[in-house]
């Protein structure tokens, strides 16, 4: 489901970029075409008016010869007539001559003034060739850039693509692991379950055992008991064989009284065997209930090791449930990174759809400009069209001029020559002015545009009043004022001062929430980096590396803490961990670091 809409953008994206590609192309051509018609009409306007000043000169040669002629015919005259004919043709010759010597210096003005024109206007012709090539390396510059830009834009798409792939890759991943963690959970509650009862069993044993044991105890009790009863028979039995004895000896001694007494006698026999028969008897079921105790207590030892090897078995069994344990620990850590990745590829996904954005807006600002540059030239060649029309008119002047021949009075040429200087003049104003002002605004704006490359025209626009504009070098961000170099080494606190020194900046210093939300989208997913804060000079007061109190801190809850085990200074400098969070660290960590200077000292270097 994803897929469809990503899908969708991609082919908005092609044919948006195909659409603008396009449009740069034929503005492009439009604009080479104009320059080309600009160029030949330039050219055949110098033609002319070299053509119309060779014709000038021609008729300043003619005005020479008819002048010399006159002369001539005098001559003859004053021979030929009378000395006061000639005196008043001398005089009227006279007065004809200065007005052609007049009119030939008005000529001679008109030639000056129009070579003046014609150096004025190569001048034009030069700035405005100048300009064309300026013009067309900046069109250099601008096919460049938009090949540069579409480069950019298909390997983000491509990127987009394998974010897109890898995202999907992941929810399937996250999906599996949400499945191996229900399942794991499930695991882990029939195990609790089997502890459980595992537990209950052991203390059921436990009962059992303590029980048999107490009735063993009273089982030896019994047996002692019986051992002394034994030992009192056995002495019993002594004592009567004693007596057995001594009453043998009596009726051996006392035969006769024996045989007076033997049915007493023979009684006791009999009681005697009984007596024997019953001590007999007594010790086979002492010898049976021995046996029997010896048996219970086998079966007992028997229980008890069944009990030991299922309390061994449980604790193998709890030893695996902890590994399991620490392994749903590891996929809940991953499962974090992840989540952490994910969300620096969402801010990344995010920052390339805002650079695009922006990409498109620059493009289209290029493509305005490029269109009021097509139209400051065609205003241009308006322009050239009506001093064309301006020379046109002052050559029909000049021709009307040499058919009059000498008829011309003075305040016609200097008419003429007022007329030319003000044409001449208001020419030049408007070009120069419209050239001016399209030049002063446009320059500003195209510079904004410039890869860094072209970044040598910035001299050029110095000197014309343009702005340059601030930029960071490569390998380092911009942010406000500011540049930051984020490294992919790690070094200790020390080290990271001397680096960051050796590169003419300082260690990072955080001044703002703005700035620190921007430095956390940054290093999202990337490790832990140094601050420029230490407390290494006076213990709990913070400072930053340039000698300056924090007005802004963002500590994890709990830091400072100052912890010092197994190092006797402490923890006496600052950094960045998870979601930037500000962190005591031991200055001897080895960790990445970010550099930071302002983008003006960049600016200000050669």
């Amino acid at each position: 489901h994803m897929q469809e809409p990503l899908t969708e953008t991609n082919d908005i994206h092609e044919c948006t970029k195909c659409k603008n590609d396009w449009a740069l192309r034929v503005a492009i051509a439009l604009l080479y075409v104009l320059c080309a018609l600009l160029t030949i009409a330039v050219a055949v306007l110098g033609y002319k008016v070299v053509q119309r000043m060779d014709n000038v000169t021609e008729g300043m040669e003619n005005y020479g010869g008819k002048i010399m002629a006159v002369e001539t015919d005098l001559k003859k005259l004053g021979k030929s007539r009378p000395e006061s004919d000639v005196a008043v043709k001398a005089s009227n010759n006279r007065a004809v001559l200065d007005e052609l010597q007049l009119a030939g210096e008005d000529m001679q003005s008109g030639h000056h003034s129009l070579r003046d024109l014609l150096e004025s206007n190569a001048n034009v012709i030069s700035k405005v060739n100048r300009t064309l090539n300026s013009y067309s390396g900046l069109i250099d510059g601008l096919k460049t850039d938009t090949s540069r830009l579409q480069v950019d834009l298909q390997v983000q798409t491509s990127e987009q693509g394998r974010n897109t792939h890898s995202i999907s890759t992941l929810n399937f991943t996250q999906t599996q692991q949400r499945n191996l963690i229900s399942s794991l959970q499930r695991s882990v509650e029939d195990t609790s379950q089997a502890v459980q009862k595992l537990k209950n069993d052991y203390q059921s044993l436990q009962q059992v055992a303590r029980q048999t044991k107490a009735d063993v105890d009273w089982l030896r009790e019994k047996v002692q008991n019986l051992q002394a009863l034994a030992a009192n028979n056995s002495v019993l039995t002594r004592s009567n064989s004693d007596a057995l004895e001594d009453v043998t000896s009596q009726l051996n001694s006392v035969s006769e009284q024996v045989q007076n007494a033997s049915g007493i006698t023979d009684s006791h026999e009999q009681s005697i065997r009984e007596l024997m028969d019953q001590q007999r008897d007594h010790d086979n079921s002492t010898s049976l209930k021995f046996d029997a105790l010896e048996a219970h207590l086998d079966r007992n030892e028997a229980e008890m090791d069944r009990i030991t090897g299922n309390v061994s078995f449980t604790t193998q069994l709890l030893g695996v449930i902890s590994v399991d344990l620490n392994g749903l620990r590891t996929c809940s850590e991953t499962v974090a990174q992840h989540s952490d990745l994910l969300l620096g590829l969402n801010s990344s996904v995010a920052e390339t759809r805002a650079d695009n954005t922006e990409l498109k807006t620059q493009q289209e600002e290029l493509a305005t400009r490029l269109d009021k540059e097509v139209s400051s030239l065609s205003i241009v060649m308006e322009e050239m069209k009506l001093v064309d029309s301006k020379h046109s008119q002052l050559i029909t002047n000049f021709t009307i001029l040499q058919d009059s021949k000498g008829t011309l009075s003075r305040r016609a040429p200097k008419s003429l020559q007022r007329d030319t200087r003000s044409i001449e003049v208001e020419v030049r104003v408007k070009i120069f002015g419209r050239y001016r002002e399209q030049t002063d605004s446009a320059i500003p704006h195209l510079f904004t545009y410039l890869p860094p490359y072209l970044i040598f025209y910035s001299s050029l626009l110095i000197r014309n009043g343009a702005h340059v504009p601030s930029w960071c070098p490569p390998q380092w961000k911009s942010f406000r004022d500011k540049c930051y170099y984020f490294s992919s080494e790690s070094l200790n606190f020390d080290e990271t001062k001397e680096k960051c020194s050796n590169k003419s900046s300082t260690m990072l210093i955080i001044s703002d929430e703005d700035e620190q939300l921007w430095i956390k989208r940054q290093i999202s997913g990337k490790g832990y980096f140094w601050l420029g804060l230490t407390d290494s000079a006076d213990e709990s007061i913070w400072r930053w590396v340039d000698g300056s109190l924090p007005n802004y801190t963002k500590w994890k809850p709990g830091q400072p803490d100052n912890w010092s085990h197994g190092h006797e200074a402490g923890e006496d400098c600052a950094g960045l961990i998870h979601e930037a969070s500000w962190n005591y660290f031991f200055c001897t960590e080895r960790i990445g670091f970010i550099c930071e200077r302002t983008n003006e000292s960049f600016n200000s270097q050669p």
